[in-house]
């Protein structure tokens, strides 16, 4: 009869980053594993079963599970720096770090591997323990603020979860009831980074866009059934825009502050005109409504929960800075909407779109249609763990970077029992009966006193078991003198599998013990720094200069060095009394130093205030003397007014006289004219004779009717000398007198040798004007011989030839 038929293996499949050689490893302990068949004496799991389930080479299979080859990287092992032992503690202290928030980076790795090893490593090493530990990668970091490290533990999380799950239970609360608000800022023309297709010669890609950084908040509510509420915008502005809301698609609420920013007043205002409406028309059963929020101020005010509580709205905070984890809207819905909104900018930059407050609201409600969907709101809900409730959605993995600072103990490495102890169980902790027979054997139990405490600490975490007692696993049993060498060949590779497990335990534990003492360190200086740092010489401080010489500094140090000599002994007590003696006479030379410093500056400032009070005064005497000055000049200016007034009244007076003057003389000359044309008309005519040589006297002689004119001061009116009747005589000058030239005028001449001659031009000579007063020259005017030209009104008479 044929046997039956079995069903294919079917390979298992195994993640795409284990190597061949660890498919190897995996499939060589699976065969052992599965133990041995009685009947045949070898394993369950077959060599060729093995081979396909991992799928690997049956022949290199067979020749790993006998021990005839080696995998390549425990071939290498003595060439490694570091053992494996030692680098599966480095790699666990790595992932441990990154967990904490302090990732290693390959620097901090590279001196890990240094503080163990004792050397310096070589320049590839980091790279060769990352291929060597597949479970490793280079991977970018987050930033996270140390008080969200401390605040995000697993004790905030359950109290959180407490209070969130007794107000549902409480008010029966529907998950369309159940909102989450934040506020969120938006840089106006603010994209994303893009990768582009450019040139492979080209080093650098610019991406040109606006660059605005200016901030508008927007307030988005998102409830736990996938919804989201309208948000309201919040612009920087002193004024209400109605330009802002065009554009408003997504029927945003629009307010307006100095910094664009949310205050307690607008917080009130959001609640009363627009998150409770709106929720109220969606509140069918008209229960009770749970709005869940952070603690920011503008939240906490008392108008705000007043009118929360009035309209049946509870408030639940979440604890401080854990908002990162606990909070929907920072957890699933604000990263996608940052992205939308980059991805939105690049696009309006692309077709030269300079994206402002006036039409922000267009291209953010694109962005907001994109990003806020139904599921990913509901998906941030579920990861949070508010709905549908889960107090262990946030992981354990988010709490370690609070053991950073946690007061509890928390090693880097967790120390775990070794592999080769095992607890003794309690029904045998005190009977020693089954190692009695072996001294050798008893002398090899641990108990807490020997041990260290922190390893039996740890150890009682990783054991259900309460025992204090520990024994080697598998250590065989002493054998007899009389026992065969088959016998004493096994217990020989039973204890040198001890060994070689003692001395992998031992590695470990020597690589976790550099690492603790790293981090105590680390500790220690990081606590150091905390401190205010004291001053080692504080009574040698001179309070001058800051820099020392070399000899003061070693006088200081030799007196420091003297004073813990002397510190103690006997002498320290006369050296005591001494110093405060000598401390007492110096405080009393600096008091009376400073008390004569204070009479010294009361003395100046006697001085001072004696000098100013003089300086008052003789400012006051130099005001006095110019108001005096002043005074005196607008006196004297109006003394000179007055006596030039005087004086052109005097002036005007002898004008006056001197008009009737010349008028009087006026007339005489016009009746000497008359009877000089009555002489004519008898053809008698007459030379003029000068009486006088004076001719400034103007005295002259006329035989018919001589009229003598003295000199009166004013110039008398005379005739050139030489004019006779019929024409000029011999030296004449071609000068005529009035006489002639009036009777040429009126009757024409017979005589032959008599030519027309001009009449004379008067010409009057301009006067001499008076000088002006000067603005120094203020003494009594007094009149010069030059000034009688003033008053000199005689006619002058000049002649010219044709």
């Amino acid at each position: 009869m044929a046997p039956p038929k079995t069903d294919p293996l079917i390979p298992l499949s195994l993640p795409p980053h284990i190597s061949y050689n660890e498919r190897l490893d995996l499939a060589v302990e699976a065969m052992i594993n599965s133990g041995i068949n009685p009947a045949t004496g070898h394993t369950i799991l077959s060599n060729r079963n093995a081979a396909t389930l991992y799928g690997v080479s049956p022949s290199t299979l067979n020749a790993r599970f006998t021990h005839k080859h080696q995998s390549r990287e425990a071939a290498h092992v003595a060439q490694q720096r570091l053992t494996p032992a030692q680098e599966t503690v480095v790699a666990r202290f790595a992932k441990e770090s990154a967990s904490r928030g302090i990732p290693l980076t390959r620097r901090t790795l590279r001196e890990t591997g240094e503080a163990i090893y004792g050397n310096p490593l070589g320049e590839h090493w980091v790279d060769r323990f990352l291929e060597r530990h597949p479970d490793l990668k280079l991977k970018n970091t987050q930033s996270l603020e140390l008080c969200r490290a401390r605040a995000l533990n697993a004790n905030v999380v359950s109290d959180f979860f407490e209070k969130l799950a007794d107000v549902i239970e409480k008010y029966d609360i529907a998950p369309e009831n159940i909102y989450n608000m934040d506020e969120k800022g938006i840089q106006l023309g603010q994209g994303q980074k893009v990768k582009a297709i450019v040139d492979q010669d080209l080093k650098t890609v610019y991406h040109v866009h606006e660059g605005s950084r200016e901030m508008v908040t927007i307030l988005e509510t998102v409830s736990a059934d996938g919804s989201a509420l309208p948000p309201m915008t919040v612009f920087p502005a002193k004024r209400h825009n109605l330009a802002c809301a065009e554009g408003n698609t997504c029927n945003s609420s629009i307010a307006f502050s100095p910094n664009g920013w949310t205050d307690q007043e607008l917080g009130t205002e959001w609640m009363k005109k627009h998150f409770e409406p709106i929720t109220a028309a969606r509140n069918v059963s008209g229960g009770y409504r749970l709005l869940i929020l952070d603690g920011h101020n503008s939240h906490c005010t008392y108008p705000f929960v007043s009118y929360a509580e009035q309209h049946k709205i509870i408030i639940l905070c979440l604890p401080p800075h854990t908002t990162h984890a606990l909070q929907p809207c920072d957890v699933g819905v604000f990263g996608p909407l940052q992205s939308a909104w980059g991805a939105t900018v690049n696009e309006a930059s692309r077709h030269d779109i300079v994206i402002t407050k006036q039409n922000f609201l267009r291209y953010y409600s694109l962005a907001r249609e994109r990003a806020m969907k139904s599921t990913t709101i509901s998906a941030s809900f579920e990861k949070t763990g508010i709905w549908p409730l889960n107090s262990s959605a946030i992981p354990t993995s988010a709490f370690k970077p609070s053991l950073t600072t946690s007061t509890e103990a928390a090693s880097a490495v967790p120390l775990d029992l070794p592999s080769i102890l095992e607890a003794i169980p309690e029904d045998l902790a005190g009977d020693q009966t089954h190692l009695s027979h072996a001294s050798t054997r008893s002398s090899l139990l641990l108990s807490t006193t020997s041990a260290p405490s922190a390893l039996s600490a740890l150890s009682a975490q990783s054991t259900s078991s309460n025992s204090s007692q520990y024994r080697i696993s598998g250590l065989p049993s002493p054998l007899k003198h009389t026992a065969f060498r088959d016998a004493f060949r096994k217990q020989n590779d039973s204890l040198f599998k001890i060994i070689v497990a003692a001395q992998h335990e031992l590695e470990q534990k020597h690589a976790q013990i550099v690492l603790l003492q790293s981090e105590v360190g680390a500790l220690r200086r990081a606590q150091e720094a905390r401190r205010p740092r004291r001053k080692v010489y504080s009574t040698e401080s001179s309070g001058k200069a800051r820099v020392l010489t070399d000899e003061e500094s070693q006088t200081l140090l030799a007196r420091e060095e003297f004073r813990k000599v002397i510190e103690g002994t006997e002498a320290s007590a006369i050296f005591k009394s001494i110093k405060d003696r000598i401390q007492k006479e110096v405080q009393e030379a600096e008091d009376e130093r400073k008390r004569r410093e204070k009479g010294q500056r009361e003395v100046e400032k006697a001085a001072e205030k004696a000098r100013r009070e003089a300086e008052k005064a003789a400012e006051k005497a130099g005001k006095d003397a110019e108001r005096a000055a002043e005074k005196e000049r607008k006196k004297i200016e109006i003394e000179e007014k007055k006596r030039q007034k005087k004086l052109e009244q005097e002036r005007k007076k002898v004008q006056r006289e001197a008009e009737k003057e010349l008028k009087r003389l006026e007339a005489a000359r016009n009746s000497a004219k008359g009877r000089k044309g009555s002489a004519k008309g008898r053809n008698v005519t007459r030379r003029p004779q000068r009486t006088s040589g004076n001719d400034s006297a103007g005295e002259f002689d006329d035989s018919a009717g001589s009229e003598v004119s003295g000199n009166d001061g004013l110039g008398g009116l005379g005739e050139p000398e030489g004019v006779e009747e019929n024409g000029p005589t011999a030296g004449s000058g071609g000068l005529t007198s009035d006489s002639q030239i009036e009777n040429d005028d009126l009757t024409p001449s017979t005589s032959s040798d008599t030519t027309h001659r001009p009449k004379p031009v008067p010409v009057r000579r301009p006067r001499r004007q008076p000088e002006p007063i000067q603005a120094g020259n203020l003494e009594p005017h007094t009149r010069d011989a030059r000034d009688t030209d003033l008053f000199d009104l005689r006619p002058r008479y000049a002649f010219r030839k044709r």
